[in-house]
């Protein structure tokens, strides 16, 4: 028995032993792959950082670059796009004026196609900014084509004759003082043109426009305010 007893012992004893010099082996190994690889890590962060560092500056300087070359060359940008702008104005108003001319080509001076819905179309095709605006006024100084001033000078907005500005205005004709027109479309047509003189070809908020009808349309400072409010009634039509 006790023979027994002393094998399984020397067997435990040797098992033990062998298992411990494979888990300090296994310990080293393992902790010099560790080391190996923050190591190595390390370096490859470096490495990253170093690149994001070279990028940044690379950028900033193009930045630079970029801002001083902008710097440079910024007052002929924006002449260039003065002109551009006033080129686009000078086409809009070429492009209106054969529009215009379009009408004097079959002239007439009846108001029976004057309605909401023509004045309303017309606008629409012309692109007019405020169209609901245009339409209270022609309501207001025409009532549509009704008043004197419509009827013998195909004039719907009360627009003075003028000089200073691209029309479509008869040529040195005028009416009690008021602009001459071949047809009332031609009217409508100048009504937008006016527009364009007073604004160029940027479109001006509704109530910058307003402001502008207050201050040279009329008589009353409240012009505009009150074309804007009788307004809404012809906003259906648009």
């Amino acid at each position: 028995m006790k023979e027994v007893f002393s094998l399984w012992k020397s067997a435990i004893v040797s098992t033990a032993k062998l298992i411990w010099k494979h888990t300090v082996v296994f310990s080293k190994w393992f902790a010099g792959e560790v080391k190996a690889f923050v190591k190595g890590a390390t370096w490859i962060t470096c490495f990253f950082v170093l690149l994001a560092i070279s990028l940044l500056c690379i950028s900033f300087s193009n930045a630079t670059r970029y801002t001083k070359l902008v710097g440079k060359y910024e007052d002929k940008i924006d002449s260039l796009g003065n002109c551009i702008d006033s080129l686009d104005y000078i086409n809009k108003n070429e492009i209106l004026a054969v529009k215009a001319g379009e009408y004097h080509m079959t002239p007439h001076n009846s108001t029976e196609k004057i309605t909401k819905d023509s004045v309303a179309s017309l606008l629409n095709s012309l692109q007019a900014w405020y169209p609901d605006i245009i339409m209270a006024q022609i309501q207001t100084e025409s009532c549509f084509g009704t008043s004197d001033v419509a009827k013998n000078a195909n004039n719907l907005v009360g627009m003075k004759k003028t000089n200073k500005r691209r029309t479509t205005q008869i040529k040195n004709q005028d009416y009690k003082g008021y602009g001459m027109y071949n047809n009332w479309e031609s009217c409508v047509i100048d009504r937008v043109m006016w527009d364009y003189a007073c604004f160029g070809k940027k479109k001006p908020s509704r109530k910058a426009y307003v402001e502008h009808l207050n201050s040279c349309y009329a008589k009353s400072r409240q012009y505009g305010t009150t074309m804007d409010e009788y307004s809404k009634s012809y906003k259906k039509y648009l």
